[in-house]
């Protein structure tokens, strides 16, 4: 089994993902969102690629809350933005979360060839991974990227996940490109707050006073949620069961 990895969401292609695990990686901020809000006891995420493609569920179902950003501000209109911290169980405990981002869900909807799609953060990764790992597949670590090119935040936190990988499944291969991730995590791991704060999205949140939420999202292995993205939303998935 081997361990590769897609740098951003335009390098994706949906037919080289057959057969195999997909991991989606957006941790500033979409997939640590979505993890916090399965953890702190939403129903489902539906991902969805615009604001439109929400509205008109919502229009559907008046229920469902409505969250998500575009260039890191909440969406006029939307209840929620997508900062993790604003997912708290008094908002969005059983609800149904219709969730658009500039890059995060865009990526897990392009990753639907997979045999399986899930949801990593550094929040979950060891639950996330040993899931992975049960599933005895090739994994694929699928950053979402930004602006159309790598984010160094998300390729840091697919050096964190090659690591574990390393660490804990010693069946896998690894890609030189999960290589030169793993390596660039090792260096950097004792100042990652450091290197995310000055990289382009860390400047961009700084910028707009949301420090607070990168601190929150390089916390590790704090959660025991698995999301699986299939048919169409994104469930925690229980007692580990296998799909």
């Amino acid at each position: 089994m081997r361990v590769d990895l897609i740098p951003h969401h335009g390098l994706i292609d949906s037919e080289d993902l057959k057969g195999k695990t997909a991991v989606v990686i957006d941790i500033l901020r979409a997939t640590s969102t979505i993890i916090s809000a399965l953890e702190n006891g939403a129903a489902y995420v539906i991902p969805v690629e615009t604001p439109t493609d929400a509205e008109q569920l919502a229009f559907t179902d008046r229920s469902i809350i409505l969250a998500g950003e575009k260039e890191g501000i909440k969406i006029k209109g939307f209840r929620l933005g997508n900062s993790p911290l604003e997912f708290t169980p008094a908002k969005v405990k059983n609800k149904v979360i219709a969730h658009c981002t500039t890059n995060g869900t865009k990526t897990i909807l392009k990753c639907s060839g997979a045999d399986y799609v899930l949801i990593g953060s550094l929040l979950n990764r060891s639950a996330c991974l040993d899931y992975a790992g049960r599933l005895k597949k090739d994994i694929v670590l699928v950053c979402a990227g930004r602006k159309n090119g790598p984010a160094e935040e998300d390729s840091l936190c697919a050096g964190a996940f090659a690591e574990y990988l390393r660490q804990n499944y010693l069946g896998y291969s690894f890609s030189k490109i999960s290589m030169d991730a793993y390596y660039l995590y090792k260096i950097n791991a004792i100042n990652l707050h450091d290197r995310v704060y000055k990289s382009p999205s860390g400047q961009n949140l700084i910028g707009m006073g949301l420090k607070v939420d990168i601190d929150f999202c390089l916390r590790k292995d704090v959660y025991s949620v698995v999301a699986l993205y299939k048919n169409g939303v994104i469930k925690k998935i229980k007692n580990n069961e296998m799909y």
